[in-house]
């Protein structure tokens, strides 16, 4: 595990940008450089021979710990601009998404269609237990209480306010 000293040494990090650049660097021409290697959702940077998250670099950058989780607070993960993130649990992490899962068939995130009774069944899941919110007849009715229980138990994390 490096050090924030260590890092220090090697990478100057922007907080207004997000962006690491090399200031010691072993490798030629490098110095001066934006650091990392960019993804679709991530940028990774080597050090020591080994691949760091950069969202997680700027935390021991910036406070001296790295932390196990970080939260991009407006979703966007190549958005590392300290304002941007935040530490957090996978709980934390899970409740800022906004979007739907991909087989969401009620149109609504944490709603779902009993068959037999053809009614909507809300429930929030928080560190692995379910709160079950009652029934609906409508979608909307069950995401409306979906949204008011998802912002009480996550606060901030919650994109509902």
């Amino acid at each position: 595990m490096i050090t924030q000293e260590y890092l220090k040494s090697i990478l100057h990090y922007d907080p207004e940008t997000g962006i690491f650049t090399w200031i010691n660097s072993k490798r030629d021409g490098w110095n001066g450089k934006e650091a990392g290697t960019t993804t679709k959702t991530r940028v990774h940077i080597q050090i020591l021979n080994r691949l760091y998250l950069s969202h997680r670099l700027a935390f021991l950058y910036m406070t001296g710990s790295m932390p196990k989780m970080v939260d991009h607070i407006n979703e966007i993960p190549l958005d590392n601009r300290w304002c941007n993130l935040r530490e957090c649990t996978r709980s934390q992490n899970v409740a800022n998404i906004t979007e739907k899962r991909s087989d969401n068939k009620s149109g609504y995130r944490g709603v779902y269609r009993r068959k037999k009774s053809r009614k909507y069944i809300a429930q929030v899941r928080k560190n692995g237990k379910v709160h079950h919110l009652g029934t609906f007849k409508t979608p909307e009715e069950a995401y409306e209480a979906y949204k008011k229980a998802h912002s009480e138990l996550f606060g901030e994390f919650s994109p509902f306010g």
